[in-house]
């Protein structure tokens, strides 16, 4: 089922196991993209995939904070594109993405697998999709636009601003 959703081959798919005991699979990111892709759309091979994964995406777009939690990112999305994004992320930085309209995919992998890059480098790559125009207009993403960085007596001494130009392929 893994291997179909991301359209990678079964031989390929590298397995391991994250902290909490689940099993994690290995795909690359474009194959993530096309996965979260498929969930937004509810297109799956077949009727019974389809449906299956309408059903998952409809209880995750009208229950976002069951999918997420409170003062989360995924959640802020899903509030920001209601009916018209799913995402999830994952351990280490790894988050996918899924648009209905326009019908896309997107997964970001924050290499040294810490969030606090993770969201202002979504929203940046957002932005430069012209999937948010103003971040001040989106008020729930905005205390994830730009990640401030505090010491250990909470002062302010930095913050993560992602810079960065999307290339038209």
């Amino acid at each position: 089922a893994v291997a179909g959703m991301y359209e990678y081959p079964k031989g390929n798919i590298v397995i391991g196991t994250d902290g909490c005991s689940a099993p994690n699979f290995g795909l690359p990111l474009i194959n993530t993209a096309i996965a979260f892709m498929k969930l937004a759309l509810g297109n799956g091979k077949d009727e019974t995939e389809t449906e299956a994964l309408k059903r998952i995406r409809d209880a995750m777009m009208e229950h976002p904070v069951m999918f997420s939690g409170e003062g989360r990112f995924d959640l802020a999305l899903m509030r920001t594109f209601p009916n018209n994004v799913v995402c999830k992320i994952g351990a280490e930085s790894i988050q996918g993405i899924g648009f209905v309209e326009p019908s896309i995919g997107v997964a970001v992998k924050i290499h040294d697998g810490n969030q606090r890059a993770l969201y202002p480098v979504i929203i940046e790559l957002l932005r430069q999709l012209g999937l948010l125009d103003n971040i001040e207009k989106a008020g729930h993403l905005i205390d994830f636009h730009k990640a401030e960085i505090r010491n250990a007596m909470n002062i302010l001494t930095g913050s993560v601003k992602a810079e960065f130009s999307l290339k038209k392929v």
